[in-house]
């Protein structure tokens, strides 16, 4: 992540609004002097941190949250550095600002102070005592848990290359709930470096010729089918031949760009080759701690199938009625708590789906047939959105999942995790009265009543407009777990329908 150092005066004036909230800081004391001091409003402490480590020159980084109270500057630490608070008092005074400096840990306690004169409170622990101030092993545990938050980022953006790495993380989590500091530590650095070393290498090799494979969605995919094929060899041949059509199929709408599809397909190998390889012979309590696999695989294609078996209900495509007994069963199969079972119904689901798209599109056939109503757009505009907001669901699902990984088993995440089923309650303003204001233009001849419906269906895009400029949805895509486009599929979406309306 680029940084430009900002000059002086701007640096300054990000301490001071210290005085209005709560402000993020890293800080990296350099040799004879040359600190890096980085404070920023919205970037995490952890992001800003590992900039302030790339680009600092010293060793060591503070990382935490600041407020001025007067001429108190306290600052709540998830990382220190030995000495922090004189050495960030005498930085300050480079900029002509002289605080009194208190350094807090994540709890409120007081770990360090150092007044404007450089003295130290009664109680301090002095330098000269040869610990620079050494934390306690609770400190040294903050610390570690801090650090391995900030690492799951960068690890779940490496893909399949950080699997070893994963390993190790996994590994730092044991030692920390066993209270091996030291071996935590020491794996912890083990893993910062094994980062930086992934981040730092070509990633040529990872380009891939295919066909329409160069967006962020169409390469997950393709990690997905890697993680898949590597272990088709230990796999009984029958099994195998399943999961490898899947993969074609998969593939062969990769190149088609349709991303739906070989996604849908993907998750049925998956499925296949849940039910077939024996998991992993790992310690009890890990293997009770991991979500369900089959669970993860059906909340990510359940959202596909639903718009794909939207939009055959809609075009009066096919043997309708078939596909949602066969859909409606894989539902019953995932709410009973049968995954595996829910995604075997799932692809017989694909299948009917498959055979409705070569039948006659029932819907496209009665607006071509009006040879004065232009009702094709309002009919293709509106399988569009609907497929979106499917697609904005299953988005979603994929961001709750990350976050889910992501924080689970550290402690002090615990709650980030209970509460990530509120992401799906942005979606209710986005409901379902476009598509019913386009069926009723579909169903209306030219007429003054066909022009109110429009303005309507127009008046509706705003109000949805207005809900992706919130908060929310200007920063879900930067969401820092996992890549979206959350926002910008659905402005292209109304865009379409808006070009639609116009014709």
């Amino acid at each position: 992540m680029a940084y430009t150092p900002v000059q002086p005066e701007e640096l300054k004036k990000s301490v001071m609004m210290g005085k209005k909230r709560v402000m993020n800081l890293a800080y990296n004391p350099g040799p004879q002097g040359d600190d890096l001091l980085i404070i920023e409003r919205i970037k995490a402490p952890e992001v800003i941190g590992r900039i302030a480590k790339k680009q600092g020159e010293g060793t060591k980084v503070a990382i935490g949250t600041f407020e001025l109270d007067g001429k108190i500057l306290r600052l709540t630490a998830s990382q220190v550095v030995p000495a922090l608070a004189k050495r960030l008092r005498k930085y300050l005074k480079t900029l002509d600002l002289s605080f009194r400096i208190e350094v807090l840990d994540p709890s409120g306690d007081l770990i360090e102070s150092e007044d404007d004169e450089g003295a130290q409170p009664q109680g301090a622990v002095p330098a000269s005592a040869g610990t620079e101030n050494a934390p306690s092993d609770t400190d040294r545990k903050a610390a570690v848990t801090e650090a391995l938050k900030a690492a799951q980022a960068p690890l779940a953006a490496l893909g399949p290359a950080g699997n070893d790495l994963r390993k190790v993380a996994a590994a730092i989590v044991g030692l920390i709930k066993a209270g091996d500091l030291e071996k935590a530590e020491k794996a912890l650095a083990l893993l910062q470096r094994g980062i930086e070393k992934a981040e730092a290498q070509d990633t040529a090799s990872d380009q891939i010729d295919a066909k329409g494979t160069s967006t962020p969605e169409a390469k997950a995919v393709l990690a997905r089918v890697s993680d898949v094929k590597s272990v088709l060899e230990d796999m009984p041949k029958a099994e195998a031949d399943i999961i490898k059509a899947h993969l074609k199929q998969a593939l062969e709408a990769l190149s088609a760009q349709d991303i739906a599809e070989a996604e849908a397909q993907l998750a049925l190998a998956e499925a296949t080759q849940l039910s077939t390889v024996n998991p992993v012979d790992e310690d009890a309590q890990a293997a009770s701690e991991r979500p369900d696999p089959a669970q993860q695989k059906w909340e990510t294609a359940a959202p596909q199938l639903q718009a794909r078996v939207d939009a055959a209900m809609a075009a009066r495509t096919g043997d309708t009625a078939a596909i949602l007994r066969a859909f409606d069963y894989a539902k019953s199969q995932a709410e009973a708590g049968d995954f595996t079972s829910a995604l075997k119904a799932g692809s017989t689901t694909v299948g009917l789906l498959k055979e409705a798209a070569g039948a006659p599109n029932a819907r496209i056939r009665e607006a071509e047939d009006s040879t004065a109503d232009n009702t094709v757009a309002y009919v293709q505009s509106r399988l569009s959105w609907i497929k979106t907001r499917n697609g904005l669901q299953a988005e979603l699902v994929k961001l709750k999942m990350a976050i889910d990984t992501q924080t689970k088993g550290i402690e002090g995440l615990e709650e980030i995790a209970q509460n990530t089923g509120v992401l799906f309650d942005y979606l209710d303003a986005l409901d379902t009265s476009l598509e019913t204001k386009l069926e009723a233009l579909v169903e209306t001849p030219d007429s003054p009543a066909r022009a109110a419906l429009k303005a309507e269906a127009i008046k509706v895009i705003s109000h949805y407009r207005e809900t992706l400029d919130s908060d929310f949805f200007k920063a879900v895509d930067d969401n820092g777990f996992t890549k979206t486009t959350i926002r910008s599929t659905a402005l292209d979406a109304l865009a379409d329908v808006e070009t639609a309306l116009a014709a």
